[in-house]
């Protein structure tokens, strides 16, 4: 039984080929629309290739209509097919073994054709890839590209097959237009085995000098081809290049706005894609913009403006340059007369002296074409070209431009429309020339006289800050002061260390030793610093700066070996200050102090007190993961405390003559009520609970 089912398939697959050969389409139809032994894939394969290639595509309909169907059992389909034929069943009434070797030399070369040519009929989508490989193999012979056009449209109105007619549009219609004009037209089977890259060569190959005919090209084939493949990085590497592109010829720069109209809403469609190609346009317009110098064009700053309004803002080049920096290039090209977007958006990278020659030169001759408050503002927002100039270096210019062309008037409505008096800048300019050249703050020093009578000249409730800055200088003038090893502290390093004004404390405590003393006046150089350097602090009566101050008296104190003094402003911060988390260390270092110079390196009894004092407090405010080292330094101190019952204690400080008898009878004062309340409380008083 299986045996005849073999052969009947192999009958059946003789039968259909010879039929196709013929193009018997009533006869072939059958095979489509009737189940048998051959799978409809064996079918349509066969239709596929033994059809014959020059016969008319639409006579193969039955065949995409017949897809659409289901198949039907038809017991007597072989007879139906043969119909009485003579020559039809000499074929296939052989012996088996010849049948058999027919029928597998025809499956051969199905398999062989379809494979040469890389096309498959899939069960998928029969309509569509029976279309495609159709159309593969008939191309060998009829040179028409679309010479299936019609039945690909008729499948496309009826919404069927969207992959064969998107395939259409994007490979078939493009190579068709390709070869209109190319020597050697190119058959379809040989276009799809190219890269895409090679294929995108191949359409920019030059063909006419025309332009119609580049729009055409591009229009016509590169989009399409690019859609359907996704071929954007490869239409990138090949259109979008300075090759491509010189911009040597009006020409050449406007198919450049012709493909950006074109090509670039098809990269918009593509999530991520329009970044790129704006990318690859910018760094074209930056590298070669230059060459359009020569091309007759009657705006060129305008056109390129306008081109690089195209590109998405947030696209820069590696080298930092960005779209918006570049429109703003363009619109002082002429007065640079420099049309090369990379060599006038150069001048922000050179030194002062250029930037300044630079803006010089276009300032007189804009102000002498066209002297006007607007022209003046102009020049005010070329900043991207100057970033090394001020604006005060830029309105100094302005005004002496303005001057050497007598234009007093517009010199008068500058400085109205600008809000200030034209002097105040040149006054302010000066104060803080003299104020960063004075090699000291002392208001006796020449530079820093010349810098007072400056600030009187300006309105103070202005410039309040800034008298404030003086007086602070003049302060710190009358310390010893180094901004570095060998380097004096000179006024301008106020501003240098402008963003920690704590630094200069820090320096102002470490070289004056006996100022750890005096808060008070630290207190007071730090207030002026925040006013003169326009600071503001964490609140209006500076209790955070407060805090951090008192903190640097400490770790000075310390420092200076004065245990008393660091006690005492320790206990200040506990009792009247908050957020101390930050600042548990240096709490932690007076509760573990030892002074060299104590007996034997022994903490005084009496200081034992105070220290335990302190570490019970530190306990309430210290991370939880430094409690440990709280608690151990505590109980160290506790045990040592228990150890001096002797009436005689010899590190008493009562029995202590070589400390100062007043440091003894305040230490002594202070830990007097301190010593009841932890004999008796032990460690609930040291940790807090006996309070």
């Amino acid at each position: 039984m299986k045996q005849d089912t073999i052969m009947l398939k192999d009958r059946l697959y003789i039968l259909i080929s010879v039929l196709a050969t013929r193009a018997d389409a009533e006869r072939v139809e059958k095979c489509v629309i009737y189940d048998s032994q051959l799978s409809l894939k064996e079918v349509l394969e066969v239709i596929c290739v033994f059809w014959p290639e020059v016969d008319s595509p639409e006579r193969l309909w039955f065949v995409y209509e017949g897809i659409k169907r289901e198949r039907q059992v038809r017991g007597e389909l072989e007879f139906e097919l043969i119909n009485s034929e003579a020559e039809l069943q000499a074929l296939v009434d052989g012996d088996a073994d010849v049948v058999r070797g027919r029928a597998e030399k025809l499956r051969s070369h199905v398999r062989s054709r379809l494979e040469t040519q890389g096309v498959t009929v899939d069960a998928d989508d029969y309509a569509g890839t029976f279309a495609r490989a159709r159309t593969v193999l008939v191309n060998e012979v009829v040179p028409d590209v679309l010479f299936h056009s019609g039945i690909l449209r008729r499948l496309r109105r009826e919404g069927r097959c969207a992959a064969v007619t998107a395939w259409e549009r994007g490979v078939l219609r493009p190579l068709a237009h390709a070869n209109c004009s190319m020597s050697q037209p190119l058959q379809v089977s040989a276009f799809e085995q190219l890269q895409p890259a090679d294929a995108l060569r191949l359409f920019a190959e030059p063909r006419s000098d025309e332009p119609a005919v580049h729009r055409a090209v591009l229009q016509h084939e590169v989009v399409p081809y690019v859609t359907f493949k996704k071929a954007y990085q490869e239409f990138l590497d090949v259109f979008l290049t300075t090759e491509q592109f010189p911009l040597a010829t009006l020409a050449n720069f406007e198919f450049l706005k012709y493909m950006v109209k074109t090509v670039r809403p098809v990269f918009a469609e593509q999530r991520g894609k329009k970044q790129i190609f704006d990318y690859k346009l910018l760094q074209l317009l930056y590298e070669r913009s230059e060459n359009l110098a020569g091309v007759s064009l009657p705006d060129l700053p305008k056109e390129l403006y306008e081109l690089l309004g195209h590109i998405d803002e947030t696209v820069t080049l590696s080298d930092g340059v960005s779209v918006k920096d570049l429109m703003e290039c363009t619109k002082y090209m002429d007065a640079l007369n420099n049309y090369s977007l990379k060599s006038v958006h150069s001048l922000a990278n050179a030194d002062e002296l250029t930037q300044l020659a630079s803006f010089t030169s276009i300032s007189h001759y804009l102000l002498a074409e066209s002297p006007s408050v607007q022209t003046v503002q102009f020049l005010l927002g070329s900043s991207i070209l100057y970033p090394k100039l001020t604006k005060e270096s830029q309105e100094s210019v302005i005004i002496e431009t303005l001057l050497s062309l007598s234009e007093f008037t517009l010199l008068h409505d500058f400085s109205i429309q600008a809000g200030f008096q034209v002097e105040e800048s040149v006054i302010l300019k000066y104060f803080w020339r003299f104020f960063n050249s004075a090699p000291n703050g002392s208001r006796e020093r020449p530079e820093m006289t010349k810098a007072w009578n400056n600030l009187r000249l300006l309105p103070k409730k202005d410039y309040y800050y800034l008298e404030t800055l003086l007086d602070v200088a003049d302060t710190l003038s009358h310390y010893s002061l180094s901004y570095s090893r060998g380097q004096p502290f000179k006024p301008s390093h106020i501003l240098d260390l402008k963003d920690d004004p704590f630094r200069i404390i820090s320096k102002l405590l470490e070289m004056n030793p006996s100022l750890y003393r005096d808060v008070d006046t630290t207190f007071k150089i730090l207030t002026q610093l925040y006013e003169g350097l326009q600071l503001q602090p964490h609140d209006p009566k500076y209790r955070k700066e407060s805090t951090r101050l008192l903190v640097c008296h400490i770790d000075c104190a310390l420092a200076n070996m004065d245990f008393k003094f660091a006690y005492d402003k320790v206990i200040e911060l506990l009792e009247n200050h908050d957020d101390l988390g930050d600042h548990w260390s240096t709490i932690f270092q007076v509760g573990k102090y030892i002074d060299p110079t104590w007996p034997d390196n022994e903490v005084p009894t009496e200081i034992i007190y105070l220290q335990m004092e302190v570490l019970s407090r530190l306990l309430h405010i210290c991370p939880v993961e430094d409690v440990e080292a709280v608690v151990s330094t505590w109980s160290g101190l506790e045990l040592e405390l228990s150890t001096r019952t002797d009436v005689r204690d010899v590190y008493s400080l009562s029995n202590n003559n070589n400390n100062p008898k007043h440091l003894r009878k305040e230490i002594v004062q202070q830990v007097s009520s301190s010593v009841s309340n932890f004999l008796s409380d032990g460690i609930k008083w040291a940790i807090g609970e006996g309070k």
